[in-house]
This record gives structure tokens, sequence and C-alpha cells, in this order.
């Protein structure tokens, strides 16, 4: 028994302060930031159109709408910030301290790129969180998630950081990278921050994922400071601008260019600044201000945290070649506008005959005619021919290329018709990779909208 507690102790002593913590818990470091946390309770008094949240805990009354997530206060006089889809459609916000009082809120401004929300209320001398760094996170990081869920009242759930990075793909419009964590993160929990050991906000509890095991996801600190600075403000979030759609860089791509990552560059956009810059479609942008691009989605945070006028240095591969290019970001909202666009030309219906030309890339292709272009809904300037028919087992099934797919370029090269598409084929030996552009389109449900995606996939010629 002596050696038994003697050995104890010994282990117990050579705990290391971080072990040593894990096993007092964390209550006094609760303690100290739980008057920081609020709870936010949304009403929506008229009938809305919005479609139902999955992340946010929703209760129906018969002539309005309630729901609640979470917050966080950033100032001692009253700013808070939650996710914008706690708030999105409200006609009245309440928020609920820790020690019970009830505050009327009103929205600041809202993130239209990124699902944060800025809340002001009436208060002085209020308890608020620190934002630390997340940049410097690393997998197994210990994080707390804290939070109002299911109206059980305050609740706090530990994990780790179990991903870095993560590209979600909500929405048309998603800014955001996302920490994951396997932190207990559930309906209610929207707009809580999720801390480190010291306290401080290294990202805003936003979303769940469940397919097996459940995975929250947060945005991180360093990625909505400046959406928060910009709110705080101008009420709105001013970014900085390329004038790029880009794409991520697949293993063939990545062969193709002798890249390990980067950006790859889809669609340009006329009077913007890299198209001033000389940066064109198929450039691949490997480097911001000399910190490499490991994907897309790198460069698109990045470039978001910048305001308008701002200016960057990039590295861009192009025609086999690395450029260095200085540019002054344009700003984003007039990208965003839907009146920017070039202008339209009147369509030119082309010779209905089919042609099977492809077969090389495991497709066939027939003209794009005037049936097509109004089923699509295609502007008059788009050229091409339209894939009628992909063989299952080719690397562009492979690749989510699928009949009604346009096929604007092939190795960069025009095609207007299927006799354009074979004659740049001929010249390219087979097992070559081939740069294909392509143009997809889809529809909403009720038919309302259409979206067009221009990207470049990378085939190998049989």
């Amino acid at each position: 028994m002596k050696t038994t507690f003697f050995t104890l102790c010994f282990l117990v002593a050579g705990l290391t302060p971080v072990a040593a913590q894990r096993l007092e818990g964390y209550a006094d470091l609760i303690e100290k930031v739980r008057p920081g946390i609020v709870q936010i309770q949304s009403t929506v008094a008229r009938t809305s159109s919005r479609q139902f949240n999955p992340f946010m805990y929703q209760q129906r009354a018969p002539r309005q709408s309630n729901s609640s997530g979470t917050g966080f206060l950033i100032s001692s006089d009253g700013l808070i910030v939650t996710n914008r889809h706690v708030v999105n459609d409200a006609d009245q916000l309440k928020v609920i301290l820790h020690d019970g009082r009830e505050l009327e809120a009103e929205v600041v401004g809202k993130d239209d790129g990124m699902d944060i929300a800025l809340l002001k209320v009436e208060g002085q001398n209020l308890t608020h969180l620190d934002l630390g760094p997340s940049d410097n996170l690393r997998l197994g990081d210990f994080v707390l998630a804290l939070g109002y869920p299911l109206h059980l009242g305050f609740s706090v759930t530990s994990g780790i950081v179990s991903g870095i990075g993560r590209n979600m793909n909500i929405g048309q419009v998603d800014l955001a990278t996302y920490i994951q964590t396997d932190a207990d993160i559930t309906f209610g929990n929207s707009g809580g921050p999720l801390i480190n050991n010291r306290g401080e906000v290294i990202g805003i509890n936003t979303m769940i994922v469940s397919q097996g095991e459940t995975y929250g996801f947060a945005i991180p600190s360093d990625l909505f400071r400046h959406s928060i600075n910009q709110l705080r403000k101008f009420g709105e979030v001013r970014r900085g601008a390329l004038g790029v759609s880009l794409g991520s860089l697949d293993a063939e791509a990545r062969e193709y260019y002798g890249v390990t990552g980067g950006a790859l560059v889809q669609t340009v956009t006329p009077g913007f600044p890299a198209a001033k810059a000389g940066i064109q479609k198929d450039d691949v942008i490997l480097a911001v201000d000399n910190r490499n691009v490991a994907t897309h989605q790198d460069l698109i945070a990045s470039i978001g945290r910048r305001p308008p006028g701002a200016t960057v240095s990039l590295k861009v591969l192009s025609q086999g070649k690395t450029q260095d290019k200085t540019i002054t970001l344009g700003d984003r909202r007039k990208l965003m506008n839907p009146n920017f666009r070039g202008d339209r030309d009147e369509p030119q219906p082309l010779p209905e005959k089919e042609q099977d030309v492809l077969q090389s890339l495991g497709m066939s292709v027939r003209p794009l005619d005037a049936q097509v272009r109004s089923d699509l809904a295609l502007e008059g300037n788009v050229a091409g021919v339209v894939i009628d028919e992909v063989s299952p087992d080719s690397l562009a099934a492979n690749k989510n290329i699928g009949p009604g797919t346009i096929l604007t370029h092939i190795d960069r090269k025009a095609v207007n018709d299927p006799a354009d598409a074979e004659k740049i084929l001929k010249r390219i030996p087979s097992g070559s990779l081939v740069p294909v552009r392509i143009l997809q389109v889809s529809r909403s449900l009720d038919q309302r909208e259409v979206q067009q995606v221009e990207r470049t996939v990378f085939l190998r010629k049989r």
C-alpha cells in the first residue's frame, strides 16, 4: 500500500501544468468568461419566407416564430458578436445576460460573405471576451465550446481541434474556412464562442455535421476579425477583390502544372484588378504576399481579410512561367452587383447535326443550338458545344461532368463547333493531360434562379 501511495504521489507531482489543469478542470476559467456570453432570442412576428435552418433550435407559435442562439460581448459598452443566421429576418431581438437581465438589441450590421452579425445593447461596464489568435492553431489543441443549447441553460463542452481550414461550401457565397472540433456543438450554440485554455475566443460556433459521428465547425477569429472591425466602423463589410473566380487543383491539375498547391483561375472579370494586371484564365496563383497558397480557399480567405485599395503581391504561374505581380484590390461590392455585366450579344443558332468527336476523352458532343441556349438560359456570347453523353467509367464522369455541360475550350483553344474540338484533339498525343474548360448550369427547385459555374478540369486523352 505504501508503494502504491508513493507511486501515485510521484505520478501526480510529475504531471505537466496542462495535464494538472485538465485534472482540476476549467471551472475557474468558465466562471471568469461566463458573464461575457449571452443568450439571444429572436422573434419573427410576421410570416417569413426563410427556410428552416438546421443550425438553430426553433419553437413555433401560432402567430410568430421564436428561435434562440448564442452570442458574446466584445466590448464593455454592449457590442455582441453572433451568427448571421441567428438574427436573420428578426422583428425583435432580446439578449439575456448571465445574471438574468433582459435587454433589447439592434443589429449593427451583417456580413453577407460570412455567417457573422454584430449587435448592440445599451449598457456600460459589461464583461466582454478577448479575441485570441487562430492562425497558429494546431491539430489537437484543447478547446471549449460555450453557449445556450436547446433552451436548457448555459452549457460547456470540451474537445480538441480536429481539423483546420475546412471548406464547407455553404450556399453560393461563403468566404469562411472553418475550424473542425469534436467539442459538442448543438442546436442553440450557434454564435457562441469557441475558446482556448486562456479564455480567448478563437472561433464562433456555427454549424454541426453528423455522419455517423458529429463534428462542430467554427469560423476562426483571425478570419472574422476583419468583418467585426468593418461592421463596427461602417455597418457593412467592405472587402477587396481581385476580380477572379477560383477553383481547386486536383491531382491531375497539380501534375499538369508541376505544382503542389495553388489556386486555379477559372474566370477573370473585365475591368477589375486581375484583368488589368494581365492575369488570365487557367493561370495558377501560387502565393500572396510571400505566403504560399495551398488551396483556392486560402487565397479567398487572404483576400477577404483586406479592404478595397489594399495592395497585394501575387506569385502567378502563367503559360509555364512564374511571374510576380503587385495588385491594388478593387471593391467586392461592385463585383457582386448583379448589374455589373458585360455586353450581351444576340444568340446565333448553330446547326443541329450530332457528332461524336470526343470519345478519346470519354464523351460525345453536339452543336450548341438555339433550343439548348433557351433551356439553359445561356447568354448570347457563350460559345461552345454541348456534351450529350459521358462514359460512366471515364475520368470525365469522375469529375462530375455530365450531359448538358457546355464545353468551351480544349487545351486553352476556343471550341465553337464539333469540328474545332476534333481538330484540336488530333494534335494532342494519347496519354497526355488536356485542360478542358466547361460551363455547368443548375436551376433552383422552383426554376426561378439559374446558376452558372465555369471551371477548368484536366482529362487524359486515351
